[in-house]
């Protein structure tokens, strides 16, 4: 099934970003955490590897709290 997610990432209890993702299943969400995880996000001019996310499920234009992610899967670079 497909849903549509929204997922806020945190570096040690700090807000670094949030992304949207529509039309995901749970293993496509789950590979897009791990190459973002892996990538890194870029803040201040520094790349910074969040540490934990929390994934929110939009229905109907609201957020259903999902999940709280703090352990990422290894992705290899391509």
């Amino acid at each position: 099934m497909f849903d549509t997610y929204m997922v806020y990432k945190y570096f040690k209890g700090v807000f670094i970003g949030r992304s949207y993702h529509q039309g995901a299943t749970k293993k496509t969400l789950i590979n897009s955490l791990a190459k973002s995880y892996r990538d890194g996000e870029l803040r201040l001019g520094k790349i910074v590897h969040f540490d934990e996310a929390r994934v929110f499920k939009l229905i109907d234009g609201k957020e259903e709290f999902v999940k709280n992610v703090t352990k990422f899967k290894s992705m290899p670079m391509a």
